[in-house]
Order: structure tokens, then sequence, then C-alpha cells
């Protein structure tokens, strides 16, 4: 019989905040940036309020893969599956940004009323209504006071304090809910998790020719594949809107300085002298 090439755990959502926060999650070059519509964002969070299940996660223990921002994963847990729903949780919960298709470091705030236990998409309007709270990341920071909260909100939406605390207290119940987490072998070569990478999201939003390629380019570091991909990537972005660059400066700072940019920097200028002439 083979011997397993992965264990299953039980994580609980307020665990995976804390590996997030502390760095000890790390995002491989396999994966992609951020792409999910803050609408799914709020989804998720009313799927966890409800106790309703929100999937599985896979990590890999491996002390040598590069990471998105080039780093080496000492000591990391390497995100192999479920990136969206981490980064969606760190963004709603613990108010992290999310770096975008443009490479553009922003926040989805989830807004929450705790009489009709709605939850929305934060906006101009639901911050002006005191019946909401425009960012539930409030709730879950360390600094929070429940009794302080509930004593106010009750007081200026004349409401019941014992409603309102129910509503709050089923909020900060979400950290607690359990998350499945496949464990992969640190036995496993990076082609062999590269490939359980594309057939896993093969079965749901399947992965073009192009994606798989940029995949097996991530993980080839021999041959500098990883820096081959960013090329790639980020002068498709560059292509389609110039004002990306900020974005890659920000998120990839290394990267921006490096020769390879470098070498595909020049269709910024193209883009801004175009834009300029046709303006």
């Amino acid at each position: 019989m083979a011997d397993s090439k992965y264990d299953v755990q039980n994580s609980q959502i307020g665990t995976l905040l804390g590996w997030i926060n502390s760095g000890e999650i790390g995002l491989p070059e396999l994966q992609r940036p951020f792409v999910w519509p803050s609408t799914k964002v709020r989804d998720l969070i009313d799927s966890l309020f409800n106790g309703f299940p929100i999937g599985y996660i896979i990590t890999w223990n491996n002390p040598s893969i590069r990471l998105k921002d080039g780093s080496i994963s000492v000591g990391k847990k390497i995100v192999i599956d479920g990136q969206q729903r981490l980064t969606a949780l760190a963004t709603a919960l613990s108010g992290q940004k999310i770096i975008d298709r443009r490479f553009k470091r922003r926040r989805i705030s989830i807004a929450f009323n705790p009489l009709t236990r709605e939850f929305q998409t934060a906006n101009a309007l639901l911050q002006k209504d005191k019946r909401w709270i425009s960012d539930i990341a409030e709730v879950f920071a360390d600094d929070f006071s429940s009794f302080n909260f509930i004593t106010a909100y009750s007081q200026a939406n004349d409401c019941p304090p014992d409603e309102v605390a129910r509503a709050i207290d089923d909020l900060k119940r979400i950290t607690s809910y359990g998350v499945g987490n496949i464990s992969l072998s640190d036995a496993l070569t990076i082609d062999q998790v590269t490939e359980i990478f594309n057939r896993i999201n093969s079965q749901g939003t399947r992965l073009s020719t192009a994606d798989f390629i940029m995949s097996k380019m991530s993980a080839d570091t021999l041959h500098q594949g990883n820096i081959q991909r960013k090329m790639v990537e980020y002068f498709t972005n560059l292509q389609a809107d110039a004002s990306a660059l900020s974005g890659i400066q920000e998120s990839d700072p290394k990267f921006a300085q490096s020769a390879a940019m470098q070498k595909i920097a020049w269709i910024v200028s193209e883009k801004r002298q175009y834009s300029t002439k046709n303006g």
C-alpha cells in the first residue's frame, strides 16, 4: 500500500486568521491575485454566520518553495488550494488589503445589520446608517468591547440590548467554526504539487492551457521560470493598463527593481505616449 500523501485536519477560522496575520501561511508562485467580487466575499461571511460549510483548503509544509514576494517559504504553510477563501476571510475579518487583478492594494469591507442579521458590501450609504456596522473587521479587533458597542448601539437604535448581544455573539462565533485542511506530505515534489493544483482547479473553474503553462513556469526555479512567469503576467497587465505599474511596485518591490522588470517596462512608456497622443 502506498504511503499517504496527505493528512486531513480540521482548523478553526480563528486559527487560519492567526496563521495569515503571523505570516505562517505563504502564497506560492502558482497562485493568482484575488479575483472574487466583493459580493462573493459577503456571501462567504453570510455562509459562515449561518453555519454553512465553505469547503476545504489544501496546504503544503515545505521549507524551500518560492513565495509570491520572492522569498523562500522557510517554516511556512503553503496554500495550494483555497487562496481566494483565505484572502476573503483576511480582508473581511482582519481588515487586510487584497491585491487585485491590477496588483492594486485595497480593502473589501463587509457591513452587518445586527437587527436584520444581514450582510452587505460596504458603501457610503451604509456608513451613514446607524443600524449598520459598516465594517465587521472592527468587531474582530482585539480592542473591540462588546459591552460598550451593545450599549451604544441599542441606545442609538432604540432596540433591546439582548437582541443586539445575540447578533454580535453569533457574528464573533464565526472564528470558532472549522474548515477542513488537507495537509500535503512534505515528501511531495513541486511537480507533484503543481499537478495536484491543476487537477483540483480543473474540476471547478477550468484552467486554460495558458494557466497550466504559467503554473509549470512558476515551479521551475532552476531555469528562472518563476521570473519568466512574472514577466509574462506583468507585461500582459501593463499592456492592458499602464497604471498597473504602481500596483506592481507596491506588491512586488524586489521584482520592480530587477533587470527582468526593465526588460518589460518599455510598454509603460509606449502606452503613456499613445494615451497622450490620442487623448
